[in-house]
């Protein structure tokens, strides 16, 4: 037994720990305050969990036998009451209760229920739908989750297939795919897969194949293709299956082939150029009729597109029709069917019927084609033989089917391949209208272009500091209620200091201010404060809270992202250097895409802010690649949309956003942009690897490592109705949200809106600068008030919305709506400048007032914001509280300690990725001096300083972090061994004080209040502390303890009662 505890429990020392208590200490208090306090809107958080988490589980694994019409076994998922009426076998919910609940054992697979019927759900689906019901069941709106298709955005009906899904594989005949080449970038291409399942692989002809002259391709990663893998033929590239294994296509039979290429115009001999050969159409003399399938472009018309099939009977497009192709990724379709040649034959270029109309006739001949197949080879590509003709350029994709693909079948799958390669296909049919918005959705406050307010003005000047006081006082005059009293210099020293850098005041810089009495006192605080490095780190831990920073990636490996802390010091930089908030976003979102400078370091500046989306969290295990990309969208547009517009964006992504004016579409505007950039370094494996790369710099230096995305190819997606990718809707051009742009053009300022905030949905870059300017433009009203209402909220414990993270209908209103647009304009204004919005904010008299004041009643919420609420010390602030006053802390930067301390401990599996194994009572949490924002930041895995005391939960935005007393906070606070390290490290620093005008043991109790309070302590403390000071000394004598180590003991003990008191713990 410590000897602390045996005083304690002795009972000797009852009147000295009272005495602690009453002046602060809540050793006692924090043990047995169970109960958990939560600030913020829980049902917010309930609401986003069931729109992020459930009601996209619930659409995409139940709606297909349990919504609208469909109610197997007499149940429905698509409401509430009917979930909770459930269906032959009672309730499938009851609230509050998910082990009770049926739905909860079908996915559980528990009881003999087993659902969903096509395979159990992961754990982590699982987990949510207990959690969700767990909760309470909330589900907006309660009404059944109306499909996405409307009159206008007729989505219904335009699926996307597979080339080999389940009503095309039976006569699917080859499938060649680049992107399933294991090869990397630049290698030799001696065998092409064939990925149909009837393995007629392609393979360089030359030494392989009777008269075989053709050479291998090239693979390369990202071709011409829009980016995408392609083979890349050259004139002497010939590649064929073996004649062993032919296709089932024989005589006057039916066919399709779909090709996706990009080739080059050139000369060559003969002068037709094989792109796809089948049959046999070198036939030693005319015999009359097509003896094969050659799709061709004749040179010596000009680049004419050719369904030949040898000795002139072909079906021709006509002259230069191919001509326009050159250098442009195409999807090319020949569909035939059986008869004359060049009546039965149909072109389609990228989804578009080419050349007549059906019924009417090619250039060409009216034979009947008899194709046979040839001895030496099959089906084969380029100049794989000596009298075939060459090609030039990419080639990504073949498919060949023994049947001709009705238009809804060929439309689907050309969908497919278009929206992989990047091509609008059917564009007239498939690409949706422009969202239209109603007046009344136009009318919300938060869209509203931002309007010149002056101040108002006030009887009383005096308590004028900074012109946020006139509306304080104009508001509190509304209500008849005075401003509280003023707080003391010390007092607010303390308020202020904690509130720009997280640290608390010294001794000395306490006495200097207390000292100075000039006007400009106040002013040198605050410079002196947002000058120092401790600002940015204090600040950007804010920003870094609604990223979502970490270190790993969470989920199955949670592996360790190396070159993550570059992110997080750029942040802290960029607080410090006080970097425009308009440029902070432009460089988050598209800072690889701006013009290059002269300088060196400004350029990897802007390459390293990009790590923005590159450190959410990924599922590195997921079999379905695209599934794990767009996850990352989503979890990229969740963000962006919360943390720089205060809109939840991510609602709309199974459905038209239940309340706010975001249509779907404008969701899969905004996905087009983001899957347009690649965090992944080879897009066509699983995830396994994000972008990590050198960065040049000056001459003679070495490169820097970055982790940050690179753009791929531009893709505009189709709505996935009900959120499921695999049954797709039209075509979304590449965008933005469409309301706000709809209310500034409505009120006339249409050429206010910025110069570049369309995205050309043809353009080849993914639209990500693009968005940047539109969401960092001062004529967007959203971004600044966002950030304005949110450094408010930091400062006073809530904003003047009380939402900070969601301006839309289910938002807090503006308490104070001119405030907070005055504000705007001031900060807009003030270029940006975050720093002088806190001057405004920390200076005026409306932030000196003593929190004394309550608002309790409704009448009076209004004024609540204008009150800077008590608060408890972030979980950084504590930990870093206490290294300061111990004396312990060190002030330097963090450089890469974290991501070296992560990647060197974490398992080395012979793979591109580390797994994490660091642990969250690891010692280094304990013996690392430097601040808390350089700690390691684990996903799922925080240490318990930080996870105990609320720190921000690195898998999603916190805008607002929860405030709980819970039982093992004060069980940490006696036990832990930072805690107990920074009392012994205090201790010390206080037994090194030597003798005052007070005497040794009173200067040193007088310092420690100094260090802990940043006032000094009172007769009756510095009484009390002797008394306990000397007793516990004389216990340790007692039970034997040498002299010199009960001194330290009783000293680390006090230290640590000052440690655990409100005192310290809280910010009045």
């Amino acid at each position: 037994m410590s000897i602390t505890a045996s005083i304690f429990r002795s009972g000797r020392l009852r009147k000295f720990v009272f005495t602690t208590l009453r002046a602060g200490a809540v050793l006692i208090c924090l043990l047995v305050a169970a109960d958990r306090i939560v600030v913020g809107d829980e049902v917010t958080e309930k609401e986003e969990h069931f729109e992020k988490s459930v009601r996209p589980l619930l659409i995409q694994k139940c709606y297909k036998c349990h919504a609208g019409n469909n109610r197997k076994g007499g149940l429905r998922l698509d409401s509430l009451q009917a979930a909770l009426k459930g269906g032959e076998s009672g309730p499938a919910v009851i609230i509050s209760k998910p082990d009770d609940s049926l739905l909860l054992q079908a996915v559980r697979q528990e009881n003999g229920l087993e659902m969903p019927p096509e395979g159990k759900l992961d754990q982590s689906q699982i987990d949510a739908l207990a959690k969700w019901i767990r909760e309470g069941a909330v589900w907006p709106g309660d009404e059944p989750t109306a499909p996405v298709a409307t009159a206008e955005n007729d989505l219904e009906g335009l699926g996307v297939l597979m080339p080999n899904s389940e009503e095309l594989v039976k006569t699917l005949q080859l499938w060649l795919r680049a992107e399933s080449l294991d090869l990397s970038d630049g290698e030799a291409v001696y065998v092409w897969p064939d990925a149909s399942g009837h393995g007629r692989d392609l393979s360089a002809t030359k030494g392989v194949r009777v008269g075989g002259v053709g050479r291998p391709g090239t693979y390369v990663l990202k071709s011409n293709l829009n980016g995408r893998p392609g083979i890349r033929f050259s004139p002497e590239t010939g590649l064929a299956s073996s004649p062993d294994n032919p296709v089932e296509i024989h005589g006057d039979a039916s066919l399709t082939i779909t090709l996706v290429l990009n080739l080059e115009e050139f000369e060559g001999q003969p002068s037709h150029s094989a792109v796809f050969h089948l049959g046999n159409a070198a036939h030693a003399g005319n015999p009359g009729k097509p003896l094969a399938a050659l799709i061709e472009i004749d040179q010596a018309q000009g680049g004419s597109l050719d369904f030949a099939g040898g000795h002139g009977h072909d079906a021709i497009l006509g002259q230069n029709s191919y001509k326009p192709l050159y250098d442009k990724t195409s999807i090319i379709t020949i569909v035939k069917t059986p008869g004359p040649i060049n009546q039965t034959t149909r072109f389609y270029i990228n989804g578009k019927l080419a050349g007549p109309l059906p019924g009417n006739t090619l250039e060409g001949r009216d034979t009947i084609p008899d194709i046979q197949h040839r001895e030496d080879v099959g089906v084969f590509l380029g100049k794989a033989l000596g009298w075939s003709g060459a090609i030039q350029g990419d080639v990504g994709e073949v498919l060949l089917y023994n049947s001709a693909l009705p238009d809804a079948q060929r439309l689907a799958v050309e969908a497919y391949l278009g929206q992989k390669y990047g091509l609008w296909i059917d564009k007239d049919r498939m690409v949706v209208k422009r969202s239209v918005y109603t007046d009344e959705e136009k009318k919300h406050w938060a869209y509203q272009p931002l309007k010149t307010i002056l101040p108002p003005n006030v009887d009383d000047e005096s308590w004028v500091k900074t012109p946020v006081d006139r509306f304080t006082l104009t508001a509190f005059n509304s209500h008849s209620v005075k401003p509280a009293t003023t707080m003391g210099k010390r007092e607010y020293l303390r308020r202020v200091t904690f509130d720009l850098t997280g640290l608390p005041p010294s001794p000395e810089q306490v006495e200097s201010f207390l000292k100075d009495e000039s006007p400009t006192a106040y002013e040198t605080v605050v410079d002196r404060l947002l000058n120092s490095e401790a600002y940015g780190e204090r600040w950007g831990r804010h920003w870094l809270d609604l990223v979502r920073y970490a270190e790993t990636t969470a989920n199955d490996a949670n592996a360790v992202m190396r070159y993550a802390w570059r992110y997080r010091n750029y942040v802290i930089d960029a607080f410090n250097n006080d970097l425009p908030y308009d440029q902070f976003l432009l460089e988050q979102l598209a800072g690889d895409l701006l013009p290059a400078t002269d300088s060196v370091e400004l350029n990897t500046r802007r390459v390293i802010a990009t790590g923005y989306l590159m450190i959410g969290p990924k599922a590195l295990a997921e079999t379905d690649k695209e599934q794990s990309r767009l996850d990352i969208v989503d979890d990229q547009i969740d963000v962006t949309g919360r943390a720089m517009l205060g809109l939840t964006i991510s609602c709309a992504r199974c459905h038209d956003h239940k309340f706010d004016a975001i249509r779907t579409n404008d969701y899969y505007a905004l996905a087009g942009i983001f899957r347009s950039t690649e965090p992944f370094q080879n897009e066509n494996r699983n995830a396994t690897m994000w972008w990590e790369y050198p960065v040049t710099q000056g001459e003679g230096a070495e490169p820097l490592m970055v982790m940050a995305p690179k753009e791929t190819m531009a893709r505009n997606l189709r709505v996935h109705i009900r959120g499921n990718r695999f049954t797709l809707g039209k075509i979304v051009p590449r965008g933005m949200p469409g309301v706000v742009d709809a209310v500034v053009a409505s009120q006339g300022d249409e050429e206010e809106l910025p110069s570049n905030h369309a995205v050309d949905p043809h353009q080849q870059s993914s639209g990500r600068l693009e968005l940047a300017r539109w969401i960092s433009s001062p004529t967007n009203p959203l971004t600044p008030r966002v950030l304005v209402n949110r450094v408010w909220q930091l400062h006073f414990g809530q904003g003047i919305v009380s939402t900070p993270d969601n301006f839309g209908i289910r938002g807090g209103l503006p308490a104070q709506p001119a405030l907070l647009d005055w504000l705007t304009g001031e900060f807009v204004n003030n270029g940006w400048s975050v720093k002088a919005l806190h001057r405004l904010i920390v200076l005026s008299n409306t932030y000196r007032q003593s929190n004394t004041t309550a608002f309790a009643s409704e009448e009076l919420a209004a004024l609540a914001p204008l009150v800077v609420q008590r608060r408890r010390l972030s979980a950084e602030e504590l930990r870093d509280a206490m290294l300061a006053v111990s004396g312990e802390l060190d002030g330097e930067p963090g450089t890469s300690e974290s991501g070296d301390f992560l990647f060197g401990a974490a398992e080395d599996i012979s793979a591109m990725i580390r797994p994490n194994r660091v642990a969250a009572d690891d010692d280094y949490y304990t013996t690392f001096k430097k601040r808390s924002v350089y700690l390691p930041v684990v996903r799922n895995m925080l240490p318990d300083v930080l996870s105990l005391f609320d720190a921000a939960d690195p898998n999603g935005v916190t805008a607002i972090r929860n405030e709980t007393t819970v039982a093992s906070q004060g069980l940490f606070l006696l036990n832990h061994p930072i805690v107990r390290d920074q009392a012994r490290a205090m201790a010390k620093r206080l037994l090194a004080v030597e003798a005052s005008a007070l005497g040794p043991q009173n200067a040193r109790v007088e310092l420690a209040h100094q260090l802990a309070f940043a006032r000094s302590a009172t007769a009756l403390e510095i009484e009390d502390t002797n008394a306990f000071l000397k007793a516990y000394i004389q216990t340790a004598k007692l039970d034997g303890v040498p002299e010199s180590d009960g001194v330290l003991k009783a000293w680390q003990a006090f230290c640590q009662s000052l440690l655990c008191s409100n005192e310290f713990l809280y910010v009045e």
